[in-house]
Order: structure tokens, then sequence, then C-alpha cells
């Protein structure tokens, strides 16, 4: 029997496939295309993206010699970041995020250095403007496979400094009890926070650190997406006040809030494509399912 996470991998082949075909997908593996730009929504072009994850660490767009790469799973998070923010890449004065627009600078894969040794933490995109910066983690199918926080113990050096109480609670308490969120990487989420703590630290701008995240259309149904909200609440709850502003959302209430606020005029189209090829629900009856059967039979 096939998994929730498993369930959402397949349907979200079935959604490639209904908007381009069976001939798109890969045998084996299953669930990949066969190449980048058959995963990319319309309107984001490898010039929108390539030169940034080629800079990151994520390997998303590197063969690996044995299959495709990372990033043509029907699944892939880093796909889900390009498609959603590859069009306003060049053009981040059209961004809203965090409330706020008019922002100068934008990368995907963006690497913020806390000094120590090691790879630095891969924001999926920060934006910068004058007034503010925001750093953005992504999330697919990750929240449905169970999570242990793990600091390495040079991280030590970092919390004798005056980290707000809040983030330094979070961070002694996974240590305490590293299995203390199942759905959440609340781990990754504090390195990212001493990320843009440290990296912009010369900056006196405000700071976010933005969780976005995606649901099925029945997600209000499904109770691990549910335990995520909860668990989401609760980190937000511990962490707040602190010099880096948490706050998380839903990737379909970011296009709701697009669609109502941004004055870009492609934005009605984009969110369009994105919710063709993100917007499905994952119960009885997955949309697009069937016209996998003939491909993975």
């Amino acid at each position: 029997m096939v998994d929730l996470k498993g369930r959402i991998q397949v349907a979200a082949a079935g959604r490639v496939v209904s908007l381009k075909g069976e001939a798109v997908l890969l045998t084996i593996p299953a669930c990949y295309v066969r190449g980048i730009e058959a995963n990319l929504v319309p309107g984001v072009t490898r010039a929108d993206f390539w030169e940034d994850l080629l800079r990151g660490d994520g390997s998303e767009i590197s063969p690996d010699g044995v299959g495709p790469q990372k990033f043509c799973a029907a699944y892939s998070s880093s796909a889900l970041v390009v498609n959603v923010f590859g069009p306003l890449h060049s053009a981040p004065q059209h961004l809203l995020l965090a409330g706020q627009h008019g922002f100068e600078d934008a990368g995907f894969e963006y690497k913020c250095p806390t000094s120590l040794r090691g790879k630095s933490p891969n924001l999926d995109l920060v934006a910068i403007s004058d007034s503010l910066i925001v750093g953005v983690e992504s999330k697919f199918t990750e929240i449905l496979s169970p999570k242990e926080a793990r600091f390495a113990a040079s991280y030590e050096r970092l919390f004798t400094e005056e980290i707000p109480a809040g983030w330094h609670g979070m961070y002694l308490s996974l240590k305490q009890n590293p299995r203390r969120f199942w759905h959440l990487d609340a781990a990754q989420l504090v390195k990212h926070y001493l990320g843009l703590r440290y990296h912009f630290r010369g900056r006196n701008t405000p700071k976010n650190l933005l969780y976005l995240f995606w649901e099925p259309s029945d997600g209000k149904e499904i109770p691990q997406f549910l335990k995520h909200r909860r668990e989401l609440v609760e980190f937000k709850e511990e962490v707040d006040g602190g010099d880096v502003k948490f706050d998380y959302m839903s990737y379909p209430e970011l296009w709701a809030e697009w669609l109502e606020h941004s004055q870009w005029s492609g934005m009605r189209t984009h969110v369009g494509h994105l919710w063709d090829r993100y917007a499905f629900p994952v119960g009885s009856g997955v949309p697009g399912v069937g016209a996998l059967d003939s491909v993975y039979r």
C-alpha cells in the first residue's frame, strides 16, 4: 500500500502528465520527468535560476552519474520554489513577501555563512531591500518524513552570544528532545535563523524567516497536515520576539495574497499556471494517477 507521501508524489507526477502528456515522464525512476524544462511551469526558464542553483549546496541540477537530477522529480521542492518565484527573480520589485514589496535583489539557494566550518545554511530564497531582508525556507513532501534535530558541537559557540531567549530556548529544547517535532524540521529553521542573523549582522535591517509549505486542496481533512500546522504554531509561539521574525504560510495562501495585493500585471496568469500544476487533493480518486498506470504498470 502506498503511504501518504508516496501518494502525493504520484499525484504530482499525474498532474504533470495531465498538463504535458505521458511522454514527459521517465519509467525509472518513477515520478521523474525527462529533463529540467519538463518540470517548469510556463513563463519560467533556466535563465531564472540556473546560476543560483549551481552555486548552492543542494546539488539539485547536478547529475549524480546514476539517474536524473533531483530537480527532475515531479515532487521536487527546489522545482516548486523555482516555479513560484522564477519570473520574479529578475524583477524582485514585484515580489510580495512578509507583507512587503519593493525588493531590490533576490536569489535562490542563498548561502548565509555563520562563521562555523562546514556547509553554510542555504535558504531556498533570499529577498533584500533597504527596509527588509526575507529568507525563505520551502517544503513540499518533506514534512511527511520524521525529523530528528541534530547540531554539531560547534553550535555551542554561536549560542554563547546575546541570542534572544526564544531562539536560544528552542535550541536547548531540541538538544534535550531531538524528536520533539515530527513534521517540522525545527533544527534546520534554527540554523537558518543563525544564518540570517550572522550573515546580515552588519545591516541594521529587519529580518524575517518565512516558512512556505505545500498543502493539498484537501489538507484540512488530513491529520498529518493538521499536525504540521500545530507544530508550526508551537514553534512560532516559542521563538517570537527575537531579532529575526519567524512566520509561515502555505503556498495557496501566498498565491491568494499575491492575487489580492500584487501590482505585477502578469501575476494572475502566473498564479493560474501554479494552480494548474500544484493544486490537487490526495484523498481517494487522486487526479492524474490513472494516467500513470500505463507508464508504471
